[in-house]
C-alpha cells in the first residue's frame, strides 16, 4: 500500500467514525484558532540527499525574514556549518549541530525535546510557535530526516491558555518532489496533516547503532524559546512581525540522513 492510499484510508475512517449530526443543531461550536507562518517562497528543497537540514534551516529562516534565499551555495555553507558544530566522527550532521546552527545563523535559541507520545509533540510544537513566531523542526521517519512544522489549527490560541488541542499542522519537507523507497511520496510544502495523517511520517525515534539511546521512543522536535532572542534581520517593509502572521480562526546525538532508514 503507498503513502498516499494509507493517508486516504485513515480520512476515510475518521469521516465515518464521526457521530451523524443532530436533526436540530444547538448553539454553533466555538471556531477553530489557526496560525501560519508560511510565505509563497519561503519553502527550500533539498539539493542533495544529505542536505534535509540545511534546507529545512533556510526554510525557516526565510520565515522570519523580509527576503527569501533558496540557492544551493547558502544551503552548502549551513551544511558545513551543521557538520562544524556536530561534532561526528562519521562526518554527519546530528541533531545537536542542526540545534546550535540554529541559533548561529540568527534562528535564536532552540531547545531538543523528546515527547512521549505525538499529541504532546504537536502541543509543545503548537504552543512554541504561537509564543515566539518561530517554526519548529520536527525529526520524522525514525529521527533520521527533518521537516519543519510552520503552523497549526487547534481548539484555542496555544499564547494565550495551555487548555487546546492540535487538529492540525502545517508542515513541508525538504525531500519533495522526491519520493522515498520506504516512505513514499513527500507532500507538497504547507501541506495541512491531521495528527493521525502526521503519524504515518512521524514516528518515534529509534536509537539504533548508538543514535541518542535517551531519545528511544520518544517524538523528538527543536522548539524555539525566548521570543526576543530571534536576530535574523527583519525590516519594516517585510512581513509584520509585530503580530504573529498568518493568525486567523476558522469557521499541533543522532544522524540525519546516514542512519539505518535509507530514502
Amino acid at each position: 500500500m503507498t503513502r498516499r492510499s494509507l493517508l486516504l484510508l485513515i480520512a476515510l475512517a475518521y469521516a465515518l467514525a464521526a457521530p451523524p449530526a443532530a436533526a436540530h443543531a444547538g448553539p454553533r461550536s466555538k471556531p477553530l484558532f489557526s496560525m501560519n507562518l508560511y510565505r509563497a517562497g519561503d519553502f527550500v528543497r533539498q539539493y542533495t540527499t544529505k542536505t534535509c537540514v540545511p534546507a529545512s534551516m533556510q526554510t525557516m529562516l526565510n520565515m522570519v525574514r523580509p527576503r527569501a534565499d533558496g540557492t544551493e551555495r547558502t544551503q552548502t555553507t549551513f551544511y558545513r556549518l551543521v557538520l562544524e558544530l556536530s561534532r561526528n566522527p562519521y562526518g554527519k550532521p546530528t541533531e545537536k549541530g542542526f540545534d546550535l546552527a540554529l541559533d548561529a545563523i540568527g534562528m535564536g535559541r532552540y531547545d531538543l525535546r523528546g515527547e512521549r507520545t505525538l499529541e504532546r509533540a504537536l502541543d509543545v510544537a503548537a504552543a512554541a510557535i504561537a509564543r515566539t513566531n518561530r517554526p519548529v523542526a520536527l525529526f520524522v521517519w525514525r529521527g533520521t530526516h527533518a521537516w519543519v512544522m510552520h503552523g497549526f489549527t487547534a481548539t484555542a490560541d496555544p499564547a494565550t491558555t495551555d487548555e487546546f488541542r492540535v487538529t492540525a499542522a502545517f508542515v513541508s519537507d525538504p525531500w519533495y518532489p522526491r519520493t522515498s523507497s520506504i516512505w513514499g511520496a513527500s507532500s507538497a510544502p504547507n501541506t495541512k496533516l491531521t495528527p493521525a495523517q502526521l503519524s504515518v511520517d512521524y514516528v518515534a525515534w529509534v536509537a539504533k547503532g548508538g543514535r541518542s539511546p535517551a531519545l528511544n521512543g520518544t517524538y523528538v522536535l527543536l522548539v524555539p524559546v525566548d521570543p526576543e532572542s530571534a536576530n535574523a534581520p527583519v525590516s519594516s517593509s517585510g512581513p509584520d512581525m509585530a503580530g504573529r502572521r498568518g493568525i486567523g480562526h476558522l469557521g499541533g546525538s543522532a544522524e540525519l540522513h546516514g542512519g539505518p532508514q535509507p530514502h
